[in-house]
């Protein structure tokens, strides 16, 4: 994330009823159970991570980590306790987040990575899953699904953009991916968009191309006929 200021929690999880990882951050522990990268970026660049229960707040118990200070390249990330497989299950990706302030240029982002050196985890690390609100100017607004799809090696960016929330509140975002190839994304848990993963993303070919092969006659003719 840059220049944000945002309050996360992250769930990872299968309707089968097995939470495969979990975070509220409202014990001092959670520091033990994250790495913050210490090689991703110069030190001047990188930001710190504040524990707090933030700004604006009905309960000072219930706290989470906010990005400091503004203009900052923030990220951290944590281990599974064991790896899953999400074959004819649910995956569920959720998190809530809350920009304290106006944002001009920002992101707060949950992704689910493969092996990753965590001390240089950074923007440039593979990942299979990348889902959250994405927000830089007035005209780039809208909350990121990207797949990582293997057999082109690309991150694959849905095609039809989801909004994205941009007040000061806390919001929940929810991406589940079903067995059937289809998908939903939930803001503040009311469906936001949903289809198939097939429609929405290039993972398949276009049905028609245009063969290179191909070109006009040398005769050709391109002025209208009239009748």
């Amino acid at each position: 994330m840059i220049g944000s200021i945002a309050v996360l929690l992250a769930v990872i999880a299968c309707v089968s009823g097995k939470i495969y990882f979990k975070e509220d951050f409202n014990d001092k522990g959670w520091e033990s159970r994250w790495v913050v990268p210490s090689d991703w970026k110069p030190k001047s660049e990188l930001g710190d991570w504040k524990w707090t229960a933030g700004r604006f707040t009905g309960d000072a118990t219930d706290k989470g980590i906010q990005t400091q200070p503004n203009a900052r390249h923030h990220g951290l990330s944590a281990k599974l306790d064991s790896p899953f497989t999400n074959t004819g299950k649910e995956l569920v990706l959720q998190f809530t987040v809350k920009h304290e302030q106006e944002l001009d240029c920002g992101g707060g982002y949950i992704k689910l990575l493969g092996d990753v050196d965590q001390s240089k985890f950074g923007g440039d690390s593979p990942y299979q899953i990348m889902f959250g609100p994405d927000i830089c100017g007035p005209s780039n607004r809208k909350t990121h699904v990207i797949f990582n799809y293997p057999p082109k090696n690309d991150n694959l960016l849905i095609k039809n953009e989801v909004r994205v929330e941009t007040d000061q509140l806390t919001h929940v975002y929810s991406l589940v991916v079903r067995p059937d190839n289809t998908f939903e994304v939930y803001i503040d848990l009311e469906s936001a968009k949903k289809g198939s993963l097939e429609d929405n993303w290039d993972f398949l070919l276009p049905k028609e191309i245009k063969d290179p092969a191909q070109s006009k006659p040398a005769d050709w003719v391109d002025v209208k006929k009239n009748s």
